[in-house]
């Protein structure tokens, strides 16, 4: 592989493909659509039990996110993974820093891609 202004040339085929796609190939090296799958499955089976369990306590307290909970999905989850692994690289104090729209903490791509 030979990095050229921001792109990476395959020796293979000898085709260029963007830094992303290289990524992305490599992300689903370690997280291929069937692990995916049990991860958004598992995610939404403990929400609905947690939902039921305490659905009294949930509905008695006002502006809380357990309201408007939709079950999750494979792109939902493949994004938090990266969202993850991206924080390995920029490492910030806290997680509400991620979100900050203060100019001097600001890292705009991870509001843009999830809500906090």
């Amino acid at each position: 592989m030979v990095e050229k202004a921001g792109r990476v040339t395959q020796a293979k085929d000898g085709k260029e493909e963007p830094k992303e796609v290289l990524c992305y190939k490599y992300f689903e090296l370690f997280f291929d659509d069937d692990l995916i799958k049990i991860i958004v499955t598992e995610t939404n089976r403990y929400a609905e039990q947690f939902l039921a369990h305490e659905k009294e306590t949930i509905l008695s307290l006002k502006n809380l996110q357990f309201h408007k909970w939709v079950p999750t999905t494979l792109n939902e989850i493949r994004v938090y993974l990266g969202l993850l692994m991206l924080m390995g690289i920029i490492q910030k104090p806290s997680l509400r820093m991620y979100f900050s729209r203060q100019h001097i903490l600001e890292t705009p791509f991870f509001p843009n891609v999830m809500t906090e």
